[in-house]
């Protein structure tokens, strides 16, 4: 995890837990305090008022002296016994009361004094119960509200946070969350972004995968359309090829042509780049090679002209690399020409059993307008002997590495042709793809490798 990342997960502020628990802590110590304070005043005034309102009553059952009789036969004592408490009714109207009998005297002789006080004690009970109730009852809606308070400053973001989940599960992965808070839901809000940038993120990918794997599929099908689809038979000759397809899809490709006056054309191309780009770039300069050197001509000429088209086709830095052999059969003359290419033609002799490198100068197509490409531009003529071998490849012969990373190298591939060189083609053919297809082993190829054999009967 990164920094960044590691910061996004720090909770700013008390957490959530924290803040409700003080905030309930403080409102319901404000509730308490000032509940408290109107209980205890509330109480002290009916107090007061209930001593005020007793004491008055009984000083005047006092000075009436009224007949009582007591209710019940429950007696508290007080003071060793010498205050009694009981409950009575006295008076005309039979009116419940407390009776407080005190005995006093010396020698023997004894007497009770009586105080009787009114008995409505159970209605300031019901007065003390009822401001009981009613400070309970504020408490608790003062709680509740303080509560909803709390819970709605929870709630709503969290809300939000739902519909904001809800809009990025419906696929709009663009969508941030607008929470701005602290906390556990700042955290869960930074979470929930980060999500949705990562589906963001992965959405893009899936896309560019499926882009890239369309291309490989253009890419594989253009490469298959680049090849070939039967070898030429010439009298006197026999032509054939191997082509080792790599994981990195490009442009790079070869071909027979066939002219109308029976000369056969051998054509082997790189391409710059890789992918569909160089593929699609591949097909075109295909196409028009093929149309220009098929209608015959002047070799020079028409490289000239094909490489002026292309430079007008292709983007800046796109360029193909061409080496050509035009064979006249019956003369026994190949014509080469070479567009920049980096593999000379590979003549191997039968005469000493040595290979020539034939690599007449050139740049490549569509690099240059026209100026450079022109005055560059360089014809050979080449014999062909009987049992002499001519052999064109491309670049991803030599650049061929194996699982250690070491590439076979020009200097091995002409070592190759020399050793097979006066082997009929299809042995020949078949020990040089081996030999590349082993040297390679689990090795991804770095590009296609396309070879290309002419030999003439001995």
């Amino acid at each position: 995890m990164t920094r960044e990342r590691a910061t996004d997960l720090r909770v700013g502020g008390p957490k959530l837990w924290a803040r409700f628990t003080l905030s309930m802590t403080v409102a319901l110590l404000v509730v308490l305090g000032i509940s408290g304070v109107v209980l205890y005043k509330s109480a002290l005034r009916l107090a007061e008022t209930v001593q005020e309102r007793t004491l008055v009553e009984a000083v005047q059952i006092l000075a009436e002296q009224p007949e009582w009789e007591q209710e019940g036969t429950e007696v508290k004592t007080f003071r060793k016994e010498r205050v009694q408490r009981a409950h009575v009714r006295y008076g005309e109207d039979d009116a419940r009361g407390i009776v407080y009998r005190h005995k006093y005297g010396k020698d023997g002789r004894e007497a009770w004094a009586d105080l009787i006080v009114p008995g409505d004690i159970e209605l300031t009970q019901r007065a003390f119960l009822g401001l009981i109730l009613g400070m309970f009852l504020l408490i608790l809606v003062v709680g509740a509200a303080v509560a909803f308070a709390i819970a709605n400053q929870v709630a709503k973001p969290i809300e939000s946070i739902v519909m904001d989940i809800g809009q990025i599960a419906s696929g709009d992965f663009h969508h941030r969350t607008k929470v701005r808070t602290g906390g556990e839901v700042a955290l869960l809000a930074r979470s929930v972004d980060r999500m949705a940038k990562s589906l963001q993120e992965g959405q893009e990918t899936e896309l560019e995968l499926s882009i890239r794997e369309r291309e490989v599929e253009v890419a594989a099908e253009v490469r298959e359309a680049l090849l070939p689809q039967q070898t030429p038979s010439v009298d006197g000759y026999t032509v054939g090829a191997f082509h080792i397809g790599s994981e990195e899809l490009g442009g790079d490709f070869y071909d027979f042509l066939e002219l109308p006056d029976g000369r056969l054309g051998l054509l082997v191309c790189d391409v710059s780049g890789t992918g569909l780009p160089a593929a699609l770039v591949g097909a075109t300069a295909r196409a028009y090679l093929r149309r220009e050197l098929e209608a015959g001509g002047d070799v020079e000429e028409i490289l000239r002209r094909v490489n002026g088209i292309l430079h007008g086709d292709v983007r800046r830095g796109m360029y193909v690399t061409a080496l050509y052999v035009l064979l006249d059969p019956a003369e026994g003359i190949a014509t080469v020409a070479c567009a920049g290419h980096k593999l000379p033609l590979v003549r191997h002799a039968a005469e000493d059993g040595k290979v020539r490198l034939i690599h007449p100068e050139g740049i490549g197509l569509g690099f240059d307008a026209g100026s450079i490409f022109d005055s560059r531009l360089e014809i050979q003529q080449v014999p062909v002997d009987p049992g002499d071998r001519l052999v064109l490849a491309n670049t991803g012969a030599v650049v061929l590495a194996n699982p250690a990373g070491e590439e076979l190298g020009e200097k091995k591939f002409y070592g190759l042709v020399m050793r097979h060189g006066a082997e009929p083609t299809p042995a020949f053919l078949e020990h040089l793809e081996s030999i590349c297809r082993k040297y390679a082993g689990d090795a991804e190829l770095a590009r296609d490798v396309a070879v290309v054999t002419l030999a003439r009967d001995a």
